[in-house]
């Protein structure tokens, strides 16, 4: 039950990944150092990750995760052509939902009860009904993928509450863990089986922007080592296509290593060197072997790392 996500996303900040492909190289150096930092407040800095951004959507596609979390930036920075025509955007050809924004989003209030409410609520009629046209087979799925998130958290919190109460026992305890990695990999077999569908693991470039994300319930079948392998086993073919396709980046193959590490003991695609483990978390000071190294070499020719 102990929750490694929010260390596990400072080392995605921090350090420089071992296996990557030049796509991955400039979002992890580049682009999340500003989305995750004090660069976020740098006008200067603002504009070259914009430049950026339109360099790899030329080369790979439009980034629609990465254009989305721009957008409180556009709006921090009062580039608001660029704000406008991004979230226009994003409504029309992604599926961008009003229903899944909160007051968390630095533009939320101006856009529903502010000085931009009636150019969005015109824009969003008229862009959503555009997508609406042309992706309506996506909504129940979509649905049920951001509901996923809201699951995993309520069930998460809600179990914590229950397995650090004084009242438990040890043997307690491993009833509430059992049950709880029960409920969490029916989330996966949700995944799996709309990436059966769709044939490609669900993301927000292929598929329909997913506005609460996947990465939580990832990590919490990451974390146990009762779910971790089933997990990927379900998600790895769907996954590895994603990422060839440019659909995804590197992250989630790093979050894999991060809890094989501190499952198994090895790591899979070469993620970390043993410095980059913080030390409470480290085994040993060895370096961190693999798990198969003929594997490894045929995924990088692959992969082009």
């Amino acid at each position: 039950m102990i929750n490694r996500f929010l260390l596990f996303s400072i080392l995605l900040i921090s350090f420089k990944m071992n296996s990557q492909n030049t796509r991955d190289i400039d979002i992890k150096e580049q682009i999340l150092p500003f989305l995750n930092t004090e660069k976020f407040y740098d006008k200067s800095e603002y504009y070259k990750v914009k430049i950026l951004l339109k360099q790899l959507e030329i080369k790979y596609g439009y980034e629609t995760d990465l254009e989305t979390r721009l957008l409180n930036s556009s709006f921090y920075h009062n580039d608001e052509q660029y704000f406008k025509e991004q979230l226009s955007y994003l409504v029309e050809k992604f599926g961008y939902d009003i229903i899944y924004t909160s007051e968390k989003e630095l533009y939320f209030l101006a856009i529903t009860k502010g000085k931009l409410s009636f150019w969005f609520k015109e824009m969003y009629i008229k862009n959503h009904s555009i997508w609406l046209e042309h992706n309506f087979e996506k909504l129940i799925d979509l649905y049920k993928l951001n509901e996923l998130h809201k699951k995993d958290q309520i069930i998460s919190k809600f179990i914590s509450n229950i397995y650090f109460s004084p009242s438990i026992n040890d043997e307690q305890k491993i009833t509430i863990q059992r049950e709880l990695n029960n409920l969490n990999q029916e989330n996966i077999i949700e995944i799996n089986s709309i990436a059966k569908k769709i044939n490609e693991y669900p993301n927000s470039k292929s598929f329909a922007l997913i506005q609460n994300g996947l990465q939580s319930i990832l990590i919490h079948n990451f974390q146990q080592k009762e779910t971790i392998n089933k997990t990927w086993e379900y998600l790895f073919p769907f996954i590895k296509k994603s990422y060839l396709n440019y659909n995804i980046d590197y992250t989630i193959f790093q979050n894999y290593d991060f809890y094989c590490y501190l499952n198994f003991g090895y790591q899979e695609f070469n993620s970390y060197k043993i410095n980059q483990i913080p030390e409470q978390f480290r085994k040993n000071n060895q370096e961190i072997p693999l798990k198969s190294f003929e594997i490894f070499e045929k995924l990088k020719k692959e992969f082009k790392w």
